[in-house]
């Protein structure tokens, strides 16, 4: 049996080396499709905010190896913001870490969005990935993600943890949004999922969720310092606090 302090040693390197050889791209957010503005409530946060869909320049990636999903990513790829906390901006340039979708903290002071929340966006995206429809899905992907369940999903209940503020000049349809997230939070949903998914997150910026398509080759899901912690079986509790603010255009 391996000692405790021999253990705890081994768990430090470990960590180290992961968090060494995880998979990042560093990209250019340059605008947004199809963006509507929106007041929305996020807890106790009043926001008035851009939804649409991010567009984003590829600059590099490390390593630049097959092994790292984000070879995948085309030179000019898309995604959807998962993080209402923090903020971005037009032609920010950052370096953002590739995890499986997941594992992917959703907002400040939140743990990963795990396996229930992670099939509700891939229902989403499988669904209802389309245009005209880019800032309806956003606000979609955001109900899905900082509801509390128990509160149900809905857009417009000001009782939840996020709802538009329909009282204020709302350019999205919400009722729109409502009949999307009653088909796809349905315990009886039958329709299709998108499967390639993963989260691009930052301390510094926004994190974004992402389809990467493959061409149906396998892809080693990145080795992450949130995989290994999630992994070690309840030993080390992860949590992880940023700061920040909504977007601004």
């Amino acid at each position: 049996m391996m000692r405790k302090a021999t253990f705890l040693a081994a768990v430090v390197v470990a960590l180290a080396t992961t968090v060494a050889h995880a998979n990042t791209v560093t990209a250019k957010f340059t605008t947004m499709v199809n963006e509507k503005a929106v007041h929305v409530k996020n807890g106790s946060q009043g926001l008035y905010v851009w939804a649409g869909l991010s567009k984003f320049q590829k600059m590099s990636i490390n390593p630049n190896t097959e092994d790292n999903p984000a070879f995948y990513l085309g030179d000019v790829f898309t995604g959807y913001c998962i993080d209402l906390k923090q903020e971005i901006r037009w032609n920010f340039e950052g370096t953002w870490q590739v995890q499986p979708l997941e594992a992917a903290p959703f907002g400040a002071e939140q743990p990963p969005m795990g396996k229930d929340r992670a099939t509700l966006l891939r229902r989403l995206w499988g669904s209802y990935f389309s245009d005209p429809n880019n800032a309806e899905f956003q606000v979609a992907a955001w109900e899905l993600l900082a509801e509390v369940p128990a509160n149900g999903y809905d857009v417009t209940k000001d009782d939840g943890s996020f709802y538009v503020r329909t009282a204020d000049d709302v350019e999205v349809d919400v009722s729109k949004i409502n009949t999307w997230l009653d088909v796809v939070t349905d315990d009886n949903y039958s329709g299709p999922e998108a499967s390639v998914m993963y989260a691009l997150v930052s301390d510094g910026t926004q994190d974004f969720a992402v389809l990467i398509e493959t061409g149906g080759q396998p892809i080693p899901e990145p080795l992450t310092l949130t995989g290994l912690l999630m992994g070690i079986g309840g030993l080390i509790h992860y949590a992880r606090k940023r700061g920040g603010r909504a977007p601004v255009r």
